[in-house]
C-alpha cells in the first residue's frame, strides 16, 4: 500500500493569494463556515456586552488569520456559531411549552400563550405580565 502513495516536498512557500476574483466563488476549497464558526464561538458575546456581527468576524478573521472573508461568509459563520452556542430554532421552538408554563408557574396572573397551526408549526408567542393584563 504505501509504495502506491505519492510523496511531495513544499520547497518555497508564497504567503500571497494570487487568483483573480472571478475565479473565487462558494466551490472554491476555503474556510468552510464550519471551521470559522467554530473558531468564533467562544467569542460571541462581546467585551462590550453585544452579540458578534458579521463585520466583527470580518475584522477579527483579517486581524488575526490575515484572510478576507465576504460579509456572506461571515453571516453563515455567525449563523453556524450561535447554532453551536444556543442550539438551533427548532430546539428552541421545542422549549416553548415547558417555557410558557414555568413563566406562568413563577409569575402569578402572567398569561403566555403558544400559538401553532394545523401541522404543529410555529405561528407565534405571546406573553403578558399581570400588571398589563389588570391595567395600571
Amino acid at each position: 500500500m504505501r509504495d502506491e502513495a505519492t510523496y511531495f516536498q513544499v520547497r518555497s512557500f508564497i504567503n500571497e493569494h494570487t487568483c483573480p476574483l472571478e475565479e473565487i466563488h462558494r466551490h472554491h476549497r476555503q474556510a468552510s463556515a464550519i471551521i470559522i464558526g467554530e473558531v468564533v464561538a467562544p467569542r460571541l458575546q462581546q467585551q462590550d456586552g453585544r452579540l458578534m456581527r458579521p463585520k466583527d468576524i470580518i475584522t477579527d478573521m483579517k486581524t488575526m488569520y490575515g484572510i478576507q472573508i465576504m460579509y456572506s461568509k461571515a453571516h453563515q459563520d455567525l449563523d453556524y456559531a450561535l447554532s453551536l452556542t444556543y442550539g438551533t430554532y427548532e430546539k428552541s421552538f421545542q422549549l416553548l411549552p415547558s417555557f410558557s408554563y414555568m413563566l406562568e408557574q413563577q409569575n402569578p396572573g402572567m398569561i403566555a400563550d403558544l400559538q401553532c397551526d394545523e401541522n404543529g408549526k410555529f405561528l407565534y408567542f405571546f406573553m403578558s405580565l399581570g400588571a398589563s393584563v389588570r391595567g395600571f
